[in-house]
């Protein structure tokens, strides 16, 4: 048998550029102007990548959606082409009072997921947990004078807004 292709495919063939990389598209939802300058800014350096046309009513065409907070849309109907920077239940683990709370739910499983889940420095979840705080901020106080440093994190920001070294109780 000839692999050889009939005229009429080897014309087609001219035709169709292989390497062509397909052009990408993403979606940002603009409820942050800053944070809307930032991506397009980042994309603007891709080769492959273009904003979603405004106006055509391509609302689910992109490849990406960009959201600074928690998608609206349903993302368990996504398309295989499509991807989000937001994922349900991501909270859980980017807050980082969240993220104290299950690691100290998970250390209560077992022995064994209380050694592998040792993994987090001394935390408290202020106000609720100010008690408790208090009184082993005094014990190191009392043990290392000074150098009893603390990192303050403010559980619902981001990009290291708010946090602050702390040694002192005002």
């Amino acid at each position: 048998m000839d692999n050889k292709k009939s005229p009429e495919a080897q014309q087609i063939d001219k035709l169709i550029d292989f390497e062509r990389k397909p052009t990408l598209f993403y979606r940002v939802i603009k409820n942050k102007t800053e944070v809307y300058d930032i991506i397009t800014r980042s994309f603007a350096r891709k080769p492959r990548w273009n904003e979603l046309p405004h106006g055509l009513d391509l609302r689910n065409t992109w490849n990406l959606l960009w959201s600074w907070s928690k998608i609206k849309s349903d993302l368990m109907k996504l398309l295989v082409f499509q991807r989000a920077n937001h994922f349900i239940g991501a909270k859980n683990v980017s807050r980082k009072d969240f993220l104290k709370s299950n690691i100290e739910r998970s250390r209560k499983f077992s022995n064994k997921a209380s050694k592998e889940f040792n993994i987090m420095p001394l935390t408290f979840i202020l106000p609720k947990e100010y008690v408790e705080f208090l009184t082993i901020f005094s014990d190191l106080e009392d043990k290392e004078g000074k150098m009893n440093y603390w990192i303050m994190k403010p559980s619902a920001s981001s990009r290291g807004r708010g946090i602050s070294l702390v040694n002192e109780i005002g």
